[in-house]
């Protein structure tokens, strides 16, 4: 009898080791398809045509000093401009955010857009920094976070990232 008892035990623990497991793989399933979602969701927007006219719109942007910046990009003066900036900055930060949460490896993102991320950077670092000196010194910390690991990312690889493509900084067709 203590031997039919022992086997019940034994089984009851395998059962239960089995339900486990298949509990931990059912999880990760979800979370990689999660994950996949939200990569999905990114790069639906940078790979669109929105996207692509944003990232022309912002790198072709031209300003002397914050002040001249302030003037031509301002939410007073352009607010067009100031709203597509910011939609596009919040975008890149909610990334790094993602990046640094490890909801996303920054080896997919560097695969997918690293480049266009590292040069939206180079492009308003400046800009971003004057935000900065002026109280928002958290001002899109996360953003900042991804230029860094994806330009780790880029050393590892070889890579240069760092020079802004000429097609978007020229005006003219020559």
């Amino acid at each position: 009898m203590a031997s039919f008892e022992f086997l019940a035990v034994i089984l009851t623990g395998l059962g239960l080791a089995g339900s486990l497991v298949y509990y931990a793989i059912v999880i990760s399933n979800q979370n990689k398809t999660r994950r996949l979602q939200m990569i999905q969701h990114i790069w639906e927007w940078i790979s669109s045509e929105e996207g692509y006219l944003h990232l022309a719109d912002l790198l072709k942007m031209q300003w002397s000093d914050f002040k001249d910046f302030n003037q031509k990009y301002g939410v007073q003066t352009n607010p067009e401009n100031y709203a597509m900036r910011w939609a596009v900055w919040n975008k890149m930060n909610g990334l790094g955010f993602m990046v640094k949460e490890g909801a996303i490896d920054v080896e997919t993102v560097y695969d997918h857009s690293g480049g266009r991320i590292i040069w939206l950077w180079v492009q308003f670092e400046p800009v971003i920094m004057v935000f900065r000196q002026h109280g928002a010194t958290y001002a899109l910390k996360w953003w900042e976070y991804l230029v860094n690991e994806l330009e780790k990312v880029a050393k590892q690889r070889g890579d240069n990232l760092t020079n802004i493509p000429q097609e978007y900084t020229e005006t003219t067709g020559e």
